[in-house]
């Protein structure tokens, strides 16, 4: 939980996923168990924002 409420603009969800490397971050989006599982959310949400962060 965090005090940092001045920038949420409405989010009230968010995920982390961790792959292993970049490949499989490539292969991640346009799998198909994915897309079933992007598309049953069709009507659920109003934005998604994804930001990408590298292994430091």
């Amino acid at each position: 939980m965090t005090e940092e409420t001045d920038n949420i603009h409405g989010y009230t969800l968010g995920l982390w996923v961790t792959f292993k490397d970049l490949e499989s971050l490539r292969s991640y989006g346009p799998h198909p168990i994915h897309q079933e599982f992007v598309k049953s959310l069709d009507g659920l949400l109003e934005n998604v924002v994804v930001v990408d962060y590298p292994k430091i």
